[in-house]
């Protein structure tokens, strides 16, 4: 999986949880910025673990 696919199932992953689009990218900017991602990472799992932590 690219980073970019990556950042998207990431992004639609809140989006589905509630989040608004634009709320989304602003979380994905501020918890990952411009830093490489680890693609390893299951990012649907990445995001829910951000919605459990914002609980």
């Amino acid at each position: 999986m690219t980073e970019h696919e990556w950042r998207a199932i990431w992004v639609d992953t809140l989006v589905k949880a509630g989040s608004d689009w634009e709320s989304a990218v602003d979380a994905l900017d501020l918890v990952y910025g411009d830093e490489p991602i680890d693609t390893t990472l299951d990012p649907i799992q990445a995001a829910r673990d951000l919605i459990d932590e914002s609980k």
